[in-house]
């Protein structure tokens, strides 16, 4: 597995963004994760821009270093990172995290690739991250593509509230993550793992891969410049930089946001482009 391109561009265009992406050619994996943007009020964490930023930074890492060993299933290797980071976060947090309010706790959505010896790619996500495949029967999508339409359709009603009642809602909305009445994401639950889409498919060699975060697919959603098809088209054949450039010149006026359903005008947007040799 070669890594051919990567793109991460923090949507404010200065510091680091939420958005990281780790490549381990040798280990044939890749993954790219996005750290959920802070609505606590305070920060937890003691160092990084943002506990969003940090969170991402330190999963990113933990894939680095963590391999998965032979036979281990891919959702009890994800259950192994989220242990060893919960366990960093607990060493570096200003506070007991077992004490702070559930929304203050850091999450992120990430998508993580593997290529077994036996040829089959694996890809295992959670939250809204997603990975577009070439297949031996066609373009694949794996992630769920249906949650940045209902997050835009919930931006939609938010941009409607006072800023007060928007971090209440906000505040809501992240506390309810790693529940069973809320959703499941990256987290310092591991039991979030057991809830992973889990995908494995056969691919043929010169076939191409592109991870992204939610904002980079805000070219298919909402934006419809192209479906998940046409998109992992264009990046096989012109790369990722032209779909980033194409992604500005749509977020140049916070007068479409409540429009497009985007409570941020420019989002972090984070890709790689992988070929399978």
């Amino acid at each position: 597995m070669q890594l051919l391109e990567s793109i991460n561009s923090p949507g404010k265009g200065v510091g680091t963004g939420d958005d990281r992406f780790g490549f381990d050619e040798a280990g044939g994996r890749a993954w790219v994760l996005d750290g959920s943007t802070d609505v606590g009020g305070r920060r937890v964490m003691a160092s990084e821009e943002s506990d969003a930023a940090w969170f991402a930074q330190a999963l990113s890492e933990q894939f680095a270093l963590s391999h998965p060993e032979r036979d281990e299933a891919g959702r009890d290797y994800i259950s192994r990172v989220i242990s060893l980071v919960a366990e960093k976060a607990a060493r570096h947090a200003r506070e007991d995290l077992s004490q702070a309010p559930r929304y203050c706790l850091p999450t992120a959505a990430g998508v993580w690739l593997r290529r077994p010896e036996n040829g089959k790619a694996e890809i295992l996500s959670l939250g809204d991250c997603i990975c577009l495949i070439e297949t031996r029967s066609g373009v694949e999508l794996v992630g769920y593509m249906e949650k940045p339409q209902e997050e835009a359709d919930g931006a939609r009603k938010l941009l409607q509230l006072s800023d007060t009642g928007r971090l209440a809602a906000l505040q809501a909305q992240r506390a309810a993550h790693n529940t069973p009445e809320g959703y499941w994401a990256f987290g310092l639950q591991t039991e979030a793992a057991a809830h992973a889409l889990h995908r494995q498919f056969e691919i043929e060699q010169g076939a191409r891969a592109v991870l992204m975060s939610d904002g980079l697919f805000r070219l298919v959603t909402p934006y419809e410049v192209y479906t998940p098809e046409t998109l992992y088209a264009e990046a096989a054949r012109s790369g990722l930089a032209p779909l980033l450039n194409q992604l500005r010149e749509l977020e140049t006026s916070s007068d479409d946001n409540a429009r497009m359903g985007r409570l941020k005008t420019s989002d972090d947007a984070c890709a790689l482009l992988v070929g399978f040799d």
